[in-house]
């Protein structure tokens, strides 16, 4: 995602050198992270495993660091849905999901690889307790 570049600037950091984001790189990021701040990938998951295609309460977060980029995704899922609202609809069973690290296919796409319509992504799921009301509880 970066590459180092030198200038001869006397504002240039103290070892000479400055970070400079690729922007094909950066386009194919932003790219895959949006498609992954979504309830898409959660919905495949709750389809491959036969639950119904519906995330409650779906939350996100992207996390950024070691030159890696990756977005976790937390959601009720199954039956039966509890609650009055669409804001705390919950099941007794919530997902997370976690998807690859980014920035190496986005490196990989900006270089000419092959793009996939389906992106590999790790996921779990367990019975919460009956008190939890939301995914930030879990």
């Amino acid at each position: 995602l970066r590459r180092r570049m030198t200038f001869d600037s006397g504002d240039a950091p103290p070892d000479g050198a400055r970070t400079h984001v690729d922007r094909d790189i950066l386009r194919e990021l932003t790219r895959l992270v949006t498609a992954h701040v979504s309830v898409g990938p959660g919905v495949q998951v709750a389809l491959a495993r036969g639950l119904p295609p519906t995330l409650w309460q779906p939350s996100f977060t992207v996390c950024v660091g070691a030159g890696q980029v990756r977005v976790l995704t937390f959601a009720f899922v199954g039956e039966p849905v509890l609650g009055d609202r669409p804001d705390r609809k919950r099941t007794p069973f919530c997902v997370r999901i976690a998807t690859g690290d980014l920035v190496e296919e986005a490196v990989s796409l900006s270089r000419g690889g092959a793009s996939t319509t389906e992106a590999r992504v790790h996921y779990a799921a367990e019975a919460v307790a009956e008190r939890t009301l939301s995914t930030l509880d879990h």
